[in-house]
């Protein structure tokens, strides 16, 4: 018994990690998508990508400094 509780745990641990990392990508290939299209819109919708840059970029610096005081 005790020794499947530590399984499930593990395996928990596992799936959060993944989680983390899916997000941390997709917010880095989002930082670098919208930094290399922003000034490039003609429609004005640069606001909206520089939003989604900025916010990006905010995140993923927070992550950073959550994980340091972990």
């Amino acid at each position: 018994m005790r020794t499947e509780n530590v399984d499930t745990a593990i395996a928990y641990l596992r799936t959060q990690e993944r989680l983390i990392e899916r997000i941390r990508d997709w917010l880095q290939d989002e930082a670098t998508d919208s930094g290399a299209i922003i000034n490039k819109c003609t429609d004005g919708s640069d606001d909206i990508i520089v939003g989604r840059h900025e916010c990006a970029v905010g995140l993923l610096n927070q992550i950073n400094r959550w994980e340091k005081e972990l």
